[in-house]
């Protein structure tokens, strides 16, 4: 009996872990969704016109066709931090060296 009591004690902790996990893949799905609606817009936006930062949702003029991004320079900038979540393969690899 004691056996199984330390099974369920287990299996109880991991089901916990297991639906966080769950919970914050959904959330980062859905956040990754939003950013390729708002790359998209961006895309067909005007020159001149007010876009969100495709990847954190600033607001910032489009000055040429192909501002998508209010930074590409820098450590932490929000051009290599959407593609690096975007696309499949350099999310592995971001996710893997952080």
């Amino acid at each position: 009996m004691g056996d199984e009591a330390d099974a369920l004690n287990e299996r109880g902790d991991d089901g916990a872990d297991d639906f966080t996990n769950e919970m914050y893949q959904r959330h980062y799905y859905a956040q990754l969704s939003h950013m390729q609606k708002r790359y998209a817009d961006n895309k067909r936006a005007d020159i001149g016109t007010t876009i969100r930062c495709a990847c954190c949702a600033r607001r910032i003029i489009k000055d040429h066709r192909q501002k998508q991004f209010c930074s590409n320079k820098g450590k932490k900038n929000c051009k290599d931090t959407y593609w690096n979540n975007v696309n499949d393969n350099r999310r592995y690899r971001s996710h893997k060296y952080k």
